[in-house]
């Protein structure tokens, strides 16, 4: 018995002996030498890229704004400086915005973009060029990635603020960035600059009504529901971050039709999207559309300037920070909203469509105690009392819309019927100091 318990106390030492060599056979480096080697080859991967990489950058995490997706293009050197591009910059020539980055080892590689670039913090900064997003958190971008996957064929970022999983591709060598951005505009000039479109799918009567803002498409589904559908302009058409189930068929995106203006699904020629050029006036009731002094005719600069004077007068703790037009489809009325110091207020106008391309706005007067029938709230009330009266009063007038674009325009100029000599122009981009610009 005694010499059964020791050949088997002999396996024992020996199975374990056995264990402990696999053991250091599979970690025969150290934690932080086998983090150092990720990080290294990270590093390889990042740089290997000689005519850097596509990032379909996205932020606003719960898509509040709508904003979408839009091509970075990202070119990492091995001293540590990274040269970025984008397809929102303003100039048709290439622009390259030159900064560093770094990665780390903090629970897995982090990426950094730890100095400025004009791209990147686009969606980062609080205030970003486009006004976008509430005041002092602008689309909730990330600067800061973690690397879930690099290899020389892609590379999967995921934000370390907002948790969006983002994708980077290499270019291909025999493609300059600008070529690429180029072909991306081509395909947004003339595919995916259309406000509305018509989705038109199998054995389906009815059409569906997409509307786009940004980079977003909208439509209502069954039950009378709005959905948003983020997508990303490539070089083939429209391509959805996600696929999305329309009515029972699932999509990828669209495939852009050269000269065309009706777009086949991918992988599916009986689903098809048909844009749609809607009157100006369409598209004006569909948005918010911003005051700015420079916009305005010199009658019309002075009113609003006097307007301004006498709210500052009265009330010295307020002034205008922003005036816009939106449209209140209820009681199909204009409201002209304003903030003054941080107290917002809205003030109601009649409004009437004369046609695609003439409106007809009107104030509605005033009451026994001299406040405006129809203001929408107590500020309102107050800003039309104290000062903003002269505005209102010469906006009551016949206007014809003449936009900058007819398919997507980002102004509009409001031409007075009696007077052309009195105008406005309306901005679709937020414009937070109306009296500065």
């Amino acid at each position: 018995m005694k010499k059964i318990l020791n050949i088997l106390l002999l396996a024992l030492v020996v199975g374990m002996a056995s264990c402990a060599s696999d053991v250091d056979d599979i970690f025969d480096k150290s934690s932080a030498q086998r983090a150092k080697q990720t990080l290294k080859e990270d590093m390889e991967i990042l740089a290997s890229a000689k005519n850097g990489w596509n990032l379909v950058m996205k932020a606003d995490p719960e898509d509040e704004i709508g904003f979408g997706a839009y091509n970075l293009f990202i070119k990492f050197n091995e001293d540590g400086s990274v040269d970025v591009s984008s397809e929102l910059g303003e100039s048709d020539k290439i622009v390259n915005s030159h900064s560093h980055f770094r990665c780390d080892q903090s629970q897995g590689i982090i990426l950094s973009f730890d100095e400025y670039n004009e791209f990147i913090h686009f969606f980062s900064d609080p205030a970003n060029p486009m006004g976008l997003g509430q005041k002092g958190q602008g689309l909730k971008g990330d600067i800061e990635f973690s690397i879930l996957k690099a290899t020389k064929e892609e590379v999967i970022l995921k934000g370390k603020k907002s948790g969006i999983k983002l994708r980077m591709t290499p270019v291909a060598e025999d493609r300059t960035w600008q070529q690429e951005i180029d072909s991306i505009k081509s395909v947004y000039h003339n595919m995916g600059r259309y406000t509305s479109y018509e989705l038109k799918l199998p054995n389906k009567e009815e059409s569906i009504i997409l509307l786009r803002e940004y980079r977003t498409l909208y439509y209502e589904n069954e039950n009378g529901e709005t959905e948003r559908i983020p997508y990303v302009i490539t070089k083939e058409g429209i391509e959805f971050l996600e696929n999305a189930n329309i009515a029972g068929y699932n999509i990828s995106g669209f495939e852009f039709q050269n000269g065309a203006t009706s777009f086949y699904a991918k992988g599916n020629k009986e689903i098809k999207l048909t844009a749609r050029v809607l009157p100006i006036v369409t598209i004006f009731e569909n948005g918010n559309w911003f005051f700015a002094v420079s916009g305005m005719s010199a009658t019309v600069a002075n009113t609003f300037k006097t307007s301004a004077y006498y709210l500052n007068t009265y009330f010295d703790f307020l002034n205008v920070v922003y005036s816009y037009l939106n449209y209140n489809s209820k009681d199909k009325c204009f409201v002209n909203t304003m903030n003054c110091g941080g107290y917002l207020g809205k003030i109601q106008f009649n409004y009437n469509a004369i046609d695609g391309e003439n409106v007809e706005f009107g104030y509605s007067g005033v009451d026994e105690k001299g406040k405006p029938t129809h203001s929408v709230d107590a500020n309102g009330a107050v800003f039309y009392n104290y000062g903003f009266t002269l505005f209102a009063q010469i906006l009551n007038d016949t206007f014809t819309l003449v936009p900058d674009d007819i398919v997507d325009p980002q102004t509009i100029t409001f031409v007075s019927k009696e007077d052309p000599s009195i105008y406005f122009t309306v901005y679709k981009k937020t414009i937070t100091d109306p009296l500065n610009n």
